[in-house]
């Protein structure tokens, strides 16, 4: 909590709602002084999710995989002369019904992971996940990370782990709270292919803090 300022109201004045005072409260005077001063305390701005500006690395990052697959980039496929991708970008585009499939691109212990750039080094308190409206391949569990490098999963820091189709809720988006701040600029997730395969990830968010009042 942070002090806005202080009103000097003389005795009897009406401080309006919103200004600098009580909303609408008369001030009283004490005897033989005549004035209050009045002090607002602003409450602290609320954060806001926000959308990753990138995707910097991911599970087998332009390595061979599926012909549908070729640089673990996401699934593709043909359809009426048109290309459909399932791309990775998929979980940043604002769209919850695109996703991205791996499509078979998971590391030696059948996981997937992808790095995100939010653009700035931010202080988050939650981040989430939506999965496709249909919530197949919906995972069972995911891991956020906080990461030193765009480009290597292997700085990752493990900040929480949260278990997902909890009470049959296996489709649009889950909030993960974590336990206490965390502050970086890249931060990553990971999960499970589950029955050996792939999971269908639609769009990821972070609840990004207000930066601190100068001093």
């Amino acid at each position: 909590m942070v002090f806005r300022g202080v009103a000097h109201a003389p005795n009897g004045t009406t401080i309006a709602s919103g200004g600098l005072g009580i909303d609408g409260r008369r001030c009283a005077g004490a005897r033989a002084i005549g004035v209050w001063f009045v002090l607002l305390l602003l409450q602290p701005a609320a954060g806001s999710w926000i959308t990753p500006t990138d995707v910097t690395h991911w599970t087998r990052k332009g390595k061979t995989g599926e012909s549908s697959n070729p640089d673990c980039k996401g699934y593709r496929r043909q359809e009426d002369g048109e290309e459909i991708s399932y791309v990775v970008e998929n979980l940043i585009d604002g769209d919850l019904t695109s996703y991205w499939n791996p499509a078979g691109c998971m590391d030696s212990v059948g996981y997937y992971y992808a790095v995100f750039d939010l653009g700035a080094t931010s202080t988050i308190s939650a981040l989430r996940m939506a999965a496709t409206p249909s919530g197949n391949h919906n995972p069972d569990e995911i891991t956020w990370y906080s990461c030193s490098s765009a480009s290597d999963f292997a700085g990752c820091t493990n900040l929480s782990t949260f278990a997902r189709n909890v009470g049959g809720k296996n489709s649009g988006w889950q909030n993960n709270s974590l336990d206490s701040d965390a502050t970086g600029r890249y931060f990553a997730m990971r999960y499970p292919a589950p029955f050996g395969y792939q999971s269908y990830i639609g769009e990821v968010a972070m609840y990004v803090l207000p930066s601190p009042p100068p001093p």
